[in-house]
């Protein structure tokens, strides 16, 4: 029997089925489990091998390399007190389909709660991690032998990239039900009003249109999310330079953040903009260090009593500005001195890579422009500056 959370969340699935080149799944807690893959998910294991609503827990377990075993049980156990839009991480190999094992990031979130608010069923999105696995082995026994040249350390970074931008995509995807499912909501209330209206006689047709716009202007953002979501599917580094307007990169890149904030009592605003300002740039890759900075803020916040994020862009002479604040009391000196470099991170394990603002500072040094932290203000800043 197909589970009610799929039926009613079919056609999203489809959409992420469609957009996402990340494995996806379904995972029901009470039965152990998977209910729904993607074709991505399939074709990474074989579709013989996993079989959607037939394959269990346990079955997907002998697929797992027995040393990441555990952390695969010790996540599972975690999930039972995620909130809404919260992200759990893990690492570990599976066995493919052609007979090798592969590293995966799995970024795990609520997707469907029953009705005393107790998670039922969870969302996974897994990302292809080997390159960078095999990168992090290779630079170890690297530096256990001599110090890398400026071509090895060059074509390094590009590998970095391409496997952070896909991890960063896996984290956008795991909230992505959880931006969706509000509207969706509005969509199925102002349905069930059509209906009782449709019940009455006369019609009252003033309300049956205002019903009908309603649930019109909410699926229009829905498509706007999707429309945002195959944009970041796409690899972007290669892609020419274009005029966008700042608009277009702040309401795009906020499409994937602002019910996950909402959730988690997080404060954003921001600073609004003159709608015909442009900058020339590489239109993905800028949203995307706009988003690492947003997670990151995010992430800061969680533990403190009040939780706020601005941003806020500013034109100047030959520049434009972006700044990102939040409410911590900024980055101490020691730490400010190393969070540019590759896999520093003061995350916690499975929280963080390490690589997203030394991404980040290469695409924007890749657009001539500048990113840092700005010392000078009591709150948490960091700023990107590009050419204008």
């Amino acid at each position: 029997m197909k589970k009610h959370y799929l039926e009613e969340s079919s056609h999203i699935l489809d959409k992420i089925n469609q957009s996402m080149p990340c494995s996806v799944y379904i995972y029901d807690l009470a039965e152990h489990k998977f209910t729904w893959f993607n074709d991505r998910a399939l074709d990474l294991v074989g579709k013989q091998a996993v079989e959607a609503g037939q394959s269990s827990l346990q079955e997907i377990q002998k697929l797992l390399h027995p040393d990441d075993l555990d952390t695969l049980l010790i996540t599972e156990a975690q999930t039972a007190k995620l909130k809404d839009g919260e992200i759990i991480s893990a690492e570990y190999r599976i066995l493919t389909a052609e007979g090798e094992y592969k590293w995966l990031n799995d970024r795990i979130t609520p997707f469907a709660r029953d009705e005393k608010g107790q998670i039922i069923a969870l969302m996974g999105v897994s990302t292809d991690i080997t390159d960078r696995k095999r990168y992090e082995i290779s630079l170890m026994e690297t530096l256990n032998k001599k110090i890398l040249s400026d071509q090895e350390i060059q074509s390094s970074k590009a590998k970095m990239l391409t496997s952070a931008k896909m991890a960063a995509l896996g984290e956008m995807a795991g909230g992505i039900a959880h931006e969706i499912n509000n509207p969706l909501t509005v969509i199925q209330g102002r349905a069930f009003q059509i209906k009782q209206i449709l019940d009455n006689n006369p019609i009252d047709t003033d309300k049956v249109r205002e019903a009908a716009d309603s649930i019109a202007r909410t699926a229009n953002k829905i498509a706007s999310i999707i429309r945002s979501l195959r944009s970041f599917s796409r690899e972007g580094s290669s892609d020419p330079f274009t005029f966008v307007t700042v608009k277009q990169i702040l309401d795009e890149t906020l499409e994937f953040c602002r019910t996950r904030f909402y959730n988690h009592g997080v404060e954003i605003d921001v600073t609004p903009v003159d709608p015909d300002l442009e900058i020339e740039c590489r239109v993905i890759e800028i949203q995307q260090v706009l988003l690492n900075l947003l997670n990151n803020a995010f992430d800061a916040v969680q533990t403190l009593p009040k939780k706020w994020i601005r941003v806020a862009v500013e034109e100047k002479d030959s520049t434009i500005e972006f700044r990102v604040t939040d409410s911590g009391t900024g980055i101490p000196t020691k730490v400010a001195a190393h969070i540019m470099k590759p896999f520093f991170t003061t995350k916690e394990v499975n929280k963080g890579t390490g690589l997203g603002l030394s991404i980040s500072s290469e695409i924007i040094k890749s657009h001539k422009g500048e990113l840092f932290l700005d010392n000078s203000q009591p709150n948490t800043t960091f700023v990107f500056r590009l050419p204008h």
